[in-house]
């Protein structure tokens, strides 16, 4: 293409784009075809500021038609890329921002009842400082009797235990009969009670705020978790999310292997087969503004089938970006266009011309937001799951401490009575005025020597040295 001169006044430039609504995009009215789209809105004030024309060279490469002349330039929000691809760029003209669509999930996956307030690490800290808190406790009372003389020890030596049952009993908002009359002891409980009442004030907060109110997370927030846990996910191919993939830079790499596993596809697709895959849970990674036109065109669709905002919202997309581009005009790369376009580009994306252009077909509040905002919650029989699991985990532990202290129970009567049955064979000196023999009705007196008997475990009988069965009675 011979290079076009200072002044495009005048001149027919030829255009292609990509089918990329509604960012871009075309259409054939009477057999002409068109641009249509946010792009052509922006190249429309270009052709009043520079005085040219053009017409839309339609192309299923857009890349490939400008490599061969047959256009000018690519007319679409194209990502520049990291890596020199051939291809001469305009200014930045916007930032894309590419997010994840997925099926709205039929329930949140915040948490579950009870535990739902705080995050595991929280839960493990305050797991940790109830079970070393009652032995510190313990052991500073204890060091303080030590260094402390007697004579100005006042407060009694509290045992373990009962150091160990302040702290659970505390934190259930119970009270104590421990009564410490010395300033350590007293200063210890009340650092203690500071924390208890700080700390069961936030979970009973955010305990009452997630059961009433309608917070909703996502089971996928990144990209990553989508190679972890082998999801179906799918994205366009041919552009910056490809590049990011299977590019030498290793930006998204972890989605690889799970591209060449058959996870993952990169393909075009129209938005109606977007939406058909979305609700087939498949996730989709496109651009932001892509993904806002899909949820709004869906929602849109289903606002007369259903009465639920639920029901109206079947999709929902991430709210932090996951991959970020500048977007630019691709030229050429001896074209000497983007130096006539880039001043008035320039000044058109400073004065706010191109943001304008790009919001003017969004709705003026969001659509389909994460949390739909229900003024009101009903609450189901999941959000007691937690609930029923503790009393069921009560009992459970109450009845295997029942079945513990029954055994050892047993088991130390068994030991006292081996103990007993042990000493069969020791030797017991009575005198003659403790004992009286019972052979017959009248009872006899034993020899006025001593004598000695094997006393038998729990019972009254009694063998005398000669073998001889007789039944003694003894005062005690």
């Amino acid at each position: 293409m011979e290079e076009i001169g200072d002044s495009l006044s005048g001149k027919i430039l030829k255009v292609t784009t990509i089918e990329d609504m509604p960012l871009s995009g075309t259409e054939t009215i009477n057999g002409t075809v068109r641009g249509v789209g946010m792009v052509f809105e922006m190249l429309e004030l270009l052709e009043e500021t520079l005085n040219f024309s053009h017409i839309v060279v339609p192309s299923t490469d857009p890349v490939e038609t400008v490599f061969q002349g047959k256009a000018d330039f690519i007319s679409a929000f194209l990502p520049i890329p990291r890596q020199p691809d051939g291809l001469s760029y305009s200014t930045p003209l916007s930032v894309a921002k590419w997010v994840l669509l997925m099926p709205r999930p039929s329930k949140s996956l915040f948490g579950s009842g009870l535990l739902a307030p705080f995050t595991l690490e929280v839960w493990m800290l305050t797991l940790s400082t109830l079970v070393i808190m009652g032995p510190l406790f313990f052991s500073i009372i204890k060091l303080r009797h030590k260094l402390v003389r007697p004579s100005a020890a006042k407060s009694r030596l509290y045992r373990l235990g009962e150091c160990v049952w302040f702290t659970y009993g505390a934190i259930m908002k119970q009270g104590s009969p421990l009564d410490p009359s010395d300033d350590t002891t007293r200063l210890l409980f009340a650092t203690w009670w500071i924390f208890i009442t700080i700390l069961t004030s936030y979970y009973t907060a955010n305990l009452t705020a997630f059961l009433t109110l309608s917070r909703f997370t996502l089971p996928i927030s990144h990209p990553e978790e989508l190679a972890e846990k082998s999801i179906k996910w799918f994205g366009k191919s041919d552009g910056a999310l490809e590049q990011a993939i299977t590019g030498e830079d290793d930006e998204m790499s972890y989605l690889k292997d799970s591209l060449e596993n058959g996870h993952g596809q990169l393909l075009e697709c129209s938005n109606q087969q977007i939406i058909d895959l979305v609700l087939q849970d498949h996730v989709y990674l496109g651009e932001l503004r892509k993904i806002q036109a899909l949820v709004f065109e869906s929602y849109k669709e289903n606002f007369d089938k259903y009465e639920d905002a639920v029901s109206r919202c079947q999709m929902v997309s991430t709210t932090e970006p996951f991959l970020s581009r500048p977007t630019a005009l691709a030229f050429q790369e001896n074209s000497s266009l983007p130096q006539i376009f880039n001043p008035v580009l320039r000044s058109m994306v400073e004065s706010g011309v191109v943001r304008h252009i790009l919001n003017s077909k969004k709705p003026d509040s969001e659509v389909c937001p994460l949390h739909l905002g229900n003024s009101e919650k009903q609450l189901k029989l999941s959000d007691f799951t937690s609930t029923c699991l503790a009393v069921v985990f009560g009992f459970s532990l109450a009845l295997l401490a029942f079945l513990f202290e029954k055994m050892l129970s047993k088991f130390f009567e068994w030991k006292s009575k081996t103990k007993v049955a042990s000493n069969t064979s020791r030797k017991v000196f009575y005198p003659k005025e403790f004992l009286q023999i019972k052979q017959s009705n009248t009872p006899a007196c034993i020899d006025p020597k001593l004598f000695i008997i094997h006393k038998a475990v729990g019972k009254s009988r009694f063998q005398i040295k000669q073998s001889l069965a007789v039944q003694f009675q003894y005062l005690e």
